[in-house]
């Protein structure tokens, strides 16, 4: 009996069968893998398309008046921003240190070159100071409705919160430094720099000295 079974095992008819149930065994893996794989495209598309990340989580929650951001550039990162689906601005970064760590802020600004909407978006201040920013209502007293090419500055068209001053100038100028990406980019405008402002009040001066001695 013994010797008719391996005779059987290894019979030509027996090698086939086996062959033909590796092959068929095969072809289930195969598509079995395949299945996984497809399986884990269509995942990851989906995941793309479904996952926000940090900052586009931090839009939505510190500009909520607005329905949709759209990335328009990545270097500088910069969002056009509508509203039911008309486009009514853009919205770009600044980041400037402060008191004791990097302030950075979103800056919304119009099709007209005004500013919409300023908001922190990071920051490790000493929360006493950012306390005294956002009691005084610093972004939203300040700089919506101005326009960014008369620039931004601290004690000259911006007024420092008292006892913040510092962390005023950071936002200030993270405010300055988005609305001058904007500017340039999508508003052919050149926001002023310090030193033009301050070279323009001395000519202005010398101007008023020639002028009483004349």
């Amino acid at each position: 009996m013994k010797c008719r079974l391996l005779s059987f095992y290894n019979s030509p008819s027996n090698k086939r069968i086996i062959s033909v149930e590796k092959e068929v065994k095969m072809k289930r893996v195969k598509k079995y893998v395949l299945w996984a794989i497809w399986l884990s495209v269509v995942g990851l598309i989906v995941f793309s398309f479904t996952r926000q990340d940090p900052i586009d989580e931090a839009l939505f929650e510190s500009f909520n008046s607005f329905d949709r951001y759209e990335e328009i550039s990545s270097v500088p990162l910069v969002y056009s921003v509508a509203i039911k689906d008309r486009q009514v601005g853009w919205l770009a970064f600044g980041e400037e240190y402060g008191y004791q760590s990097d302030i950075k802020v979103g800056t919304v600004v119009d099709l007209d070159g005004m500013v919409l909407e300023v908001r922190i978006m990071e920051q490790n201040e000493t929360p006493s100071f950012i306390e005294k920013i956002l009691n005084a209502s610093f972004l939203d007293s300040e700089f919506p409705r101005m326009i960014i090419a008369e620039g931004f500055e601290v004690d000259h068209n911006i007024k420092a919160v008292s006892g913040a001053t510092v962390s005023s100038k950071a936002i200030t100028k993270g405010v300055t430094e988005a609305s001058q990406t904007i500017g340039e980019a999508y508003l052919s405008i050149t926001l002023p720099s310090k030193a033009s402002i301050q070279f323009a009040l001395t000519e202005i001066i010398l101007l008023g000295i020639c002028l009483l001695y004349t």
